[in-house]
């Protein structure tokens, strides 16, 4: 399904416009992180041992960057409807950014997933290490874009409304004459 709407973007080349290209990286970001997962519960079914723990880093990283991407794909939406600014020039910032600041959550989850599974207290630092930034990161995401929604409908509202009065004025106009 992944791959049929990055296919899809590409032939209706929607991918010249900057959100469109963000939201093919968080569809891209998806297909990796299912693709991870699967083979992290294939494996670790099998047998728990190293590999297992790495793919589990590499799931988490993958994770975290289609976190970070939906981070930035929020923030270009609020600049871009809320603040006017269009920041077209910052794409190649967010996909490094995503990429690199997602890189410590990877082997940090890993380290922690490893230590999880001898004890106890790695469980409950592991959650709160990986899900405080998530559940920030979520919340930020979540009001930033009940703020454009909000904001959108107000501009739809008042353009209507402008249009009516438009309409009306112009109505009289023509029954005045």
């Amino acid at each position: 399904l992944c791959l049929a709407a990055i296919v899809l973007v590409f032939v209706l080349k929607l991918h010249r416009n900057v959100l469109y290209r963000l939201t093919i990286y968080q569809v891209f970001t998806a297909m990796l992180f299912g693709g991870a997962l699967v083979a992290f519960t294939t494996e670790s079914m099998k047998s728990f041992d190293s590999f297992a723990i790495g793919l589990f880093g590499v799931g988490s990283y993958i994770g975290w960057v289609k976190v970070m991407a939906a981070l930035c794909l929020t923030v270009h939406l609020f600049a871009l409807v809320v603040c006017h600014k269009n920041l077209k020039r910052f794409e190649l910032v967010y996909i490094v950014a995503s990429l690199i600041v997602s890189v410590p959550f990877g082997v940090v989850s890993a380290v922690l997933f490893k230590r999880s599974r001898s004890n106890a207290t790695a469980n409950t630092t592991m959650y709160e290490v990986i899900l405080s930034p998530f559940l920030v990161i979520l919340i930020f995401c979540s009001l930033s874009s009940i703020f454009v929604g909000v904001t959108l409908c107000c501009r739809v509202w008042r353009k209507k409304e402008h249009s009516l009065l438009y309409d009306g004025q112009l109505h009289r106009k023509a029954l005045c004459e």
